[in-house]
């Protein structure tokens, strides 16, 4: 079990009982989030994880994998259990898994306002290496770019 600086966290691999809550976590986050399916298949990966506390959901990462490249298609740590390292658990253990399973490079993408993530793909050895203009759309119109990271510590 890892641990976060808080409360114990468990960082484990999907199970079915935890699929519901987990897609109700993914909704609450997104603007127009995927249908439950897709949401299930995506999640139902041998990288994806999911982090607990207690016996509680509160934070997942989907990931996918062709060959020897990865994906981080979504990370989410519920707003009342952010800043206690459950990210940075989530995210060390999906490199560690990668890199044991010959993964050389694993590409993300995120939003252009979202500094505290950039910061953590950073820590982690992430390189920035470009921008999608205006990829995202906000609730309130506007739209985002995103920021293109990828980590080579694979190699």
């Amino acid at each position: 079990m890892l641990q976060s600086s808080k409360k114990p966290t468990q960082i484990q691999t999907p199970t079915a009982d935890k699929l519901e809550a987990a897609y109700q976590l993914f909704c609450a986050h997104r603007t127009v989030p995927w249908s439950f399916e897709l949401f299930k298949q995506s999640i139902s990966t041998p990288f994806s994880l999911l982090a607990l506390q207690e016996q509680e959901l509160v934070g997942y990462v989907i990931v996918s994998q062709r060959m020897d490249e990865g994906e981080i298609e979504d990370i989410y740590v519920s707003d009342k259990h952010r800043r206690q390292g459950i990210g940075a658990l989530l995210l060390k253990e999906t490199l560690a898994r990668l890199k044991q399973a010959k993964v050389d490079s694993v590409y993300l993408e995120v939003r252009q306002s979202n500094a505290s993530a950039q910061r953590l793909y950073r820590h982690f050895d992430f390189s920035f290496t470009g921008e999608r203009k205006n990829y995202y759309s906000n609730p309130d119109g506007t739209q985002e770019s995103a920021m293109l990271y990828q980590w080579l510590g694979g190699r």
